[in-house]
């Protein structure tokens, strides 16, 4: 997604995806295969592995920094908009985000 949407100001509760992230976000995963990772550098090399079949995807979450977890989390936010919701969530950094309640989070989008 365009850089220029993820602001470090604001918070994951105040961000919704533009129609342009969502075109952007949709776009992007059809290029990839069914059963295929979407990993993203910005995040530690977090990885979105994605199941068109089924429209739902795994993700892994390596970044501890908060810059970076944002980054997937909005992004996790935009596959919900495109229909898209979790298998599972994991976090491999044994720390929990702390400007978000990460429970609700899987809730909402498993």
């Amino acid at each position: 997604m365009p850089g220029s949407h993820f602001t470090q100001a604001m918070k994951m509760s105040e961000w919704k995806p533009s129609p342009q992230d969502i075109e952007w976000t949709r776009n992007y995963i059809n290029k990839i295969v069914d059963g295929g990772k979407w990993v993203i550098p910005a995040a530690n090399y977090s990885e979105i592995t994605i199941y068109h079949s089924t429209k739902t995807y795994d993700a892994i979450i390596t970044d501890t920094d908060p810059n970076g977890i944002e980054n997937i989390m909005r992004t996790l936010t935009v596959f919900k908009e495109i229909g898209y919701l979790g298998n599972k969530i994991i976090f491999t950094n044994g720390t929990d985000y702390p400007t978000m309640d990460v429970k609700k989070f899987q809730e909402d989008n498993a």
